[in-house]
């Protein structure tokens, strides 16, 4: 058991005496030991993140940035960030966009995905894929925005890639003059028009599905 003791000089039956009163502070201890422990566990979780967290304010300022924050944007210290205006992160042309989105989540409450280009310390570009979700105070009362980055800048230029590739595959398939078959689930997917002609058909597209 935890006690709180408050000890004066007062006098008891006309006479001086020292007047003690005791608290029980048990479960009050026992509660600031929990919170203590639960923010050292969102503390531990924010750091080890592999995503950006952020805090803005109902004006759009930031108030918060994880490390992993700092280190997208090529910081080294929040105070270069903290006190900033989000906007001035991302892209000029994705800005109106930002700010209409901003403004739904602290309207509506709603859970808001969307992929912004963003703008380094350095002004090189990059991708982030943005979560975002409104913070609200005990009486149910919009306080600000949370916000969880994810760096994709390397995912795109991996599907552009990917994407440049099958469309100079087919590129090539259908300028040749051998008959090409792809076939995926044992359906054909990609087909030229000699390979149409072969079994009959007028082009390509009579083939593809079969």
């Amino acid at each position: 058991v935890r006690v709180r003791i408050h000890v004066g000089i007062g006098r008891f039956h006309g006479s001086p005496a020292i007047i003690g009163t005791l608290h029980d502070v048990t479960q009050e201890r026992l509660r600031e030991a929990a919170l203590a422990k639960s923010e050292e566990l969102y503390r531990t979780l924010i750091t080890a993140s592999p995503d950006g967290i952020a805090l803005v304010d109902l004006t759009g300022t930031l108030t918060y940035a994880s490390p992993r924050a700092l280190e997208m944007y090529g910081l080294t210290d929040k105070k270069e960030v903290i006190g900033t205006r989000v906007i001035q992160w991302i892209a000029e042309p994705d800005r109106s966009e930002a700010l209409k989105r901003l403004m739904e989540v602290i309207d509506k409450g709603q859970l808001v995905n969307k992929v912004y280009r963003m703008v380094r310390k350095d002004g090189s570009l990059f991708d982030v894929e943005m979560h975002s979700s409104c913070l609200h105070d005990q009486n149910g009362a919009p306080t600000g925005v949370v916000s969880i980055l994810r760096d994709i800048t390397e995912r795109r230029k991996a599907e552009t890639a990917l994407r440049e590739s099958e469309e100079n595959f087919q590129r090539l398939v259908y300028s040749t003059f051998d008959a090409v078959l792809v076939y995926q689930d044992n359906v054909i997917v990609i087909a030229n028009d000699a390979a149409a002609q072969i079994v009959g058909l007028r082009n390509r597209e009579d083939i593809i599905g079969k």
